[in-house]
């Protein structure tokens, strides 16, 4: 289904990337860092690609902080199922 939306193919990657790596409530927390070197593009390629995934409604971010510290560690990703199961009705 994710194919047939006009995602560039570092979203499309990322996206994938995430779906891969989701528990059974379709959330993970890879860090920027290491989706960037297991995906072999740059940091800011990554963030990028993130916000389109934010920006469309197939992903959710929520920053996540150290109780002790205050000092932000990965980010949380929660794969929105519903966005992309509506995708059956394009085309």
């Amino acid at each position: 289904m994710l194919y047939k939306y006009s995602l560039k193919s570092r979203s499309l990657s990322v996206i994938l990337y995430l779906l891969d790596r989701a528990n059974k409530d379709m959330v993970c927390f890879p860090s920027i860092k290491t989706i960037s070197k297991d995906l072999n593009i740059s940091v800011s390629t990554t963030k990028g690609a993130l916000n389109i995934l934010v920006e469309t409604g197939f992903i959710e971010k929520i920053e996540r902080f150290l109780d002790t510290t205050g000092k932000q560690i990965s980010n949380l990703y929660v794969i929105n199922v519903e966005n992309i199961e509506n995708l059956k009705n394009i085309g």
